[in-house]
């Protein structure tokens, strides 16, 4: 009897310090909520998935062949059919990820910002900030991935 006893206050205390020690999260994770949703109202998100297909379509043409507007459509239905909700499901997953990171201060600040019409009209722009880095660090990963490619396999080799 004094051991159920005693493990039912271990880990009563336990859960006790897990509250204690929770530091504000629950508040972060409320503010960080609030701005995840509200930034979302704001982002294009056909925009963010076309920076995922037109890499495509721009390799095709760069290749010789033509890619026409009901093939480009086409492609853009699909892309939006297969990632529209999952991008979207993982970009309203950032609430958790800022509460842990952010610190309160940090959240309300982002919040309050893009509650401005000067954030709001920075967060529509963010597609296009993410389509201009996306071909450079293909170019830059493209070219140096076949020079570290042996140092890589050295490193992964099983012992």
């Amino acid at each position: 009897m004094i051991r159920p006893l005693a493990l039912a206050l271990g880990l009563t205390l336990s859960a006790t310090i897990v509250v204690a020690q929770d530091d504000g999260r629950a508040e972060r994770l409320a503010v960080a909520k609030a701005y995840v949703e509200a930034s979302l109202q704001d982002i294009d998100m056909a925009r963010v998935i076309a920076q995922m297909y037109q890499p495509i379509i721009d390799q095709v043409e760069a290749s010789g062949q033509q890619v026409s507007e009901a093939q480009k459509a086409e492609l853009q239905a699909f892309y939006e059919a297969e990632f529209m909700e999952p991008m979207r499901g993982i970009m309203l997953a950032q609430d958790e990820i800022m509460a842990d990171l952010f610190t309160l201060e940090e959240i309300t600040a982002l919040k309050e910002f893009y509650e401005t019409s000067l954030g709001r009209s920075v967060m529509t722009k963010l597609p296009d900030v993410i389509a201009a880095q996306q071909p450079m660090i293909i170019e830059m990963v493209g070219a140096k991935i076949p020079a570290m490619l042996p140092r890589i396999q050295s490193i992964l080799a099983p012992n």
